[in-house]
């Protein structure tokens, strides 16, 4: 009998959130310009949206490239998640809303994705 050459998984959901998380990024920098332009936030809350339109786009970009950084930073994604939400429906339980359990569970899957798919990252950028 012939060999059975494997051919490799589909990495549809990869190629999905990529490019969800670059528009994401992008969106959340230009909310941030918006905001610097016209002095709607705080320095710390310019600060916190220019930070995460850089891990946004820097996840997307590693995660539609299959590198192994995007990895870590899905990992960091999913923690700074956890915990920000943590605040609002713990601490704030008045403000328990749908959406932070959404986003918290979209991280942690993403990361349980991922990982199982570790193999097929390549290091390097």
């Amino acid at each position: 009998m012939g060999s059975r050459t494997e051919s490799p998984l589909p990495y549809i959901w990869g190629n999905i959130q990529g490019w969800i998380q670059i528009v994401w990024g992008i969106a959340v920098g230009l909310l941030a310009l918006v905001s610097l332009y016209r002095g709607l936030s705080t320095f710390k809350m310019r600060i916190a949206l220019l930070g995460s339109a850089l891990l946004y786009l820097l996840t997307g970009i590693g995660i539609l490239r299959k590198r192994s950084y995007s990895l870590v930073l899905v990992f960091i994604c999913m923690i700074l998640t956890v915990v920000m939400y943590y605040q609002v429906l713990f601490l704030l339980p008045s403000r328990s809303e749908l959406l932070p359990v959404a986003r918290a569970l979209y991280w942690i899957l993403s990361f349980f994705y991922y990982f199982r798919r570790r193999r097929d990252l390549k290091p390097g950028w």
